[in-house]
């Protein structure tokens, strides 16, 4: 037990020493060592239109009743699964909006 234990502080000891390291050594090249991000190094997310969004839920829905989950069909086709959720509901939430309308005016 306590042979692992030396070999764990051996290896800390090791893993801090090349941290302080890699900090000098950007501290010298960049004249800091903490991380700035640009804004324009940020990942810019597409927007999409209602259309879009339809078809890709569409999408979705096909590639679900070929055998696939929802979360490897969305990923396919290059959206996150909770946006797949969420536009699903979206979509949902509208169709029943709309048919709950469509049945007051007919009464």
């Amino acid at each position: 037990m306590s042979r692992s234990i030396s070999h764990f502080i051996h290896w800390a000891h090791m893993r801090l020493q090349k941290e302080l390291e890699d900090i000098e050594m950007m501290e010298r090249e960049y004249g800091t060592a903490e991380w700035l991000v640009k804004k324009d190094d940020r990942k810019m997310r597409p927007s999409y239109t209602k259309k879009e969004k339809r078809r890709l839920v569409a999408e979705v829905d096909k590639l679900k009743k070929k055998g696939y989950t929802y979360r490897i069909a969305a990923k396919t086709l290059n959206i996150d699964p909770s946006t797949y959720c969420k536009w699903k509901k979206q979509l949902q939430s509208k169709r029943n909006t709309k048919s709950k309308a469509s049945k007051l005016k007919s009464t």
